[in-house]
């Protein structure tokens, strides 16, 4: 019975470590996800027209170089997060962009001194500014949310909230405790996590990347309007350190066993 117990709690302990590592890492996960299949393109391909248009001189294989260089700028995180933050703490409802992104416009140009004249830089900087010409992507965003895309960005808020990660905590402390009554045991407390540690960090380093490449095509579609795929990388991460910690305590553990068993012997 009192295996039984504790292979509940564990299972209990696996499935709060994955809800803290979603908790913990979601913000990255959209915000990448949009960078990568909507933001960068719609970026790149504006400041494109405004060279094109400003400096008709400048060679289709510098054009495609300075493309290149914004699409893989890691300033299009930077913008992204600050729009998506926005839209998020407004859930689509303020139709005004409150995000002052020119430090950033500034820099995603400035990465393009091989390709453009200071002077270039400086008007093209300009144009973007003055002419708020990034605020299309924000806007299209923010105007596009459906009420299903809103109950997505609630629950987002939830998970990404830190009253979320306080009761995970909570309930991570709780049942710790539970584990360490039924077993009376800290050692085998700390085994029954290392073993939780494998199973969550298996999960999310294995198994839940195949099922968001499965779905990711149909999520990004349905929420961006454009297929692409979802980035966990930063989950991934978290899901690594699980894992590794875990098999390190069990592998402690084992091996202390064995060293009582030859001093016994």
């Amino acid at each position: 019975m009192r295996k039984i117990i504790t292979f509940i709690l564990i299972i209990i302990l696996f499935i709060i470590e994955c809800l803290t590592i979603l908790s913990f890492s979601i913000s990255n996960i959209c915000t990448h996800t949009i960078a990568s299949n909507v933001v960068k393109k719609q970026i790149s391909s504006k400041t494109i027209e405004i060279i094109k248009t400003k400096y008709p001189k400048i060679s289709n294989s510098k054009l495609e170089k300075i493309e290149v260089n914004i699409q893989n700028s890691d300033e299009i995180y930077k913008i992204t997060k600050l729009y998506f933050d926005d839209i998020i703490k407004n859930n689509g409802n303020d139709k005004k962009n409150n995000v002052n992104i020119n430090k950033h416009i500034k820099l995603l140009i400035n990465e393009n001194s091989k390709y453009l004249t200071d002077e270039q830089k400086k008007e093209i900087a300009n144009i973007i500014k003055d002419e708020k010409t990034f605020d299309s992507v924000y806007l299209w965003v923010s105007n596009n949310l459906s009420d299903d895309q809103k109950q997505a960005v609630d629950m987002y808020n939830f998970i990404d909230s830190d009253m979320f990660k306080i009761i995970l905590g909570v309930l991570f402390a709780f049942i710790s405790v539970v584990i360490i009554c039924v077993l009376k045991s800290f050692l085998k407390y700390v085994v029954s996590l290392g073993i939780s540690f494998i199973l969550s960090g298996t999960t999310i380093v294995f198994i839940i990347p195949k099922l968001i490449d499965i779905l990711s095509k149909r999520l990004t579609f349905e929420l961006l309007g454009s297929k692409g795929k979802i980035n966990i990388n930063s989950t991934n991460n978290y899901g690594y350190i699980l894992l590794i910690t875990g098999v390190i305590i069990v592998f402690i553990y084992i091996i202390s066993k064995l060293l009582k068993k030859k001093k016994t012997a």
